[in-house]
């Protein structure tokens, strides 16, 4: 066995939030609940991703970037046919109606996000931006909204590593490595994930 350790057609421009709480809005108010945050944290920062076949996510770009820019969000956005992985900070205001956008998106649902929050606003500027990979790995055939391999409960981790027939990798960089990593988990001694292919290429026996 082997374990890897480590984001429509478009909408109208003219957008308007249900107050509904949706999931997502839902979630941030108890992250914000559960930090203890104060009110001087006015602002949200949201990361998220999640792997999704967006065969329209050229025509997503300048929807999400206009709804972004109307809210005050500013962060970073990957758009690609593979799914959508980013990080954004705004007002909790801005950051509801912005949730409320995925939300209403089912492509979204179970979108992988968590959030933090600070006295001020994170980033510069916004930019919603197209690539070919919302994670590099500069490998051809790779599908990951269609083939991936099988989560694991945080309660059965300890069990699943201490199988003698599983293979841990820490896919994270050097530098997160050198901090810490489980007992006996292959290191790909990789700066950043795109080198993950490479760097287990004489690391692990592919009979395995």
């Amino acid at each position: 066995a082997l374990t890897l350790t480590s984001f429509t057609t478009a909408r109208p421009h003219s957008y308007s939030l249900d107050r509904k709480r949706t999931r997502l809005i839902t979630a941030m108010h108890e992250a914000r609940a559960h930090h203890g945050t104060g009110d001087d944290a006015t602002f949200a920062i949201a990361a998220l991703y999640k792997f999704v076949d967006l065969d329209d996510h050229r025509a997503l770009q300048p929807v999400l970037q206009d709804l972004c820019d109307s809210q005050g969000i500013q962060g970073t956005v990957l758009l690609a046919e593979e799914g959508i992985n980013g990080t954004i900070c705004g007002t909790v205001a801005g950051m509801e109606t912005v949730l409320q956008w995925l939300a209403d998106d089912s492509r979204f649902n179970d979108l992988s996000i968590k959030f933090s929050f600070a006295g001020e606003q994170a980033f510069l500027r916004m930019k919603v931006r197209l690539k070919r990979e919302i994670v590099t790995m500069g490998v051809e055939g790779i599908d990951p909204s269609h083939l991936t391999g099988t989560y694991v409960k945080p309660e059965d981790w300890n069990a699943l590593i201490s199988d003698p027939d599983v293979i841990v990798i820490d896919t994270r960089n050097d530098y997160e490595v050198e901090i810490g990593s489980f007992r006996n988990a292959i290191d790909p001694e990789i700066e950043s994930f795109g080198q993950l292919p490479e760097g287990l290429a004489d690391r692990i026996d592919p009979a395995r």
